[in-house]
């Protein structure tokens, strides 16, 4: 996968950077919190650790003031270990919410033009 997707960011995101997270998305080369069950959600921060080691004060800041609107982290750099079937990832990445949108309509399109006819 190439890399211009970057690390971790909010700030706005190229449309090919979009077309090649979403086509990470459709293959399975990237893990993103919507891959959790809801019932599994308590386990976010087991799946995504460093969100574990961040401060209840940064946690906060970042709900008030640029709420992330996905979360991911490529499949190819999870740990040695899953936890109920969930792989783990020292890191996580992320980008905001408009850019999500864009993504999951990115997604979208090339789910439906991978159906058959």
């Amino acid at each position: 996968m190439p890399k211009k997707i970057p690390k971790s960011t909010l700030t706005p995101l190229t449309e090919e950077q979009i077309s090649e997270l979403a086509l990470g998305i459709f293959r399975n080369e990237i893990f993103t919190e919507r891959h959790i069950a809801e019932g599994d959600m308590r386990m976010l921060t087991s799946i995504f650790m460093p969100l574990g080691f961040m401060e209840k004060k940064d946690v906060l800041a970042m709900q008030r003031k640029q709420r992330p609107g996905l979360l991911y982290a490529k499949m190819a750099e999870c740990g040695p270990r899953a936890i109920n079937g969930y792989p783990m990832f020292f890191s996580v990445s992320m980008c905001s919410e408009a850019d999500a949108q864009k993504v999951w309509a990115e997604h979208k399109r090339l789910t439906e033009a991978a159906k058959p006819v």
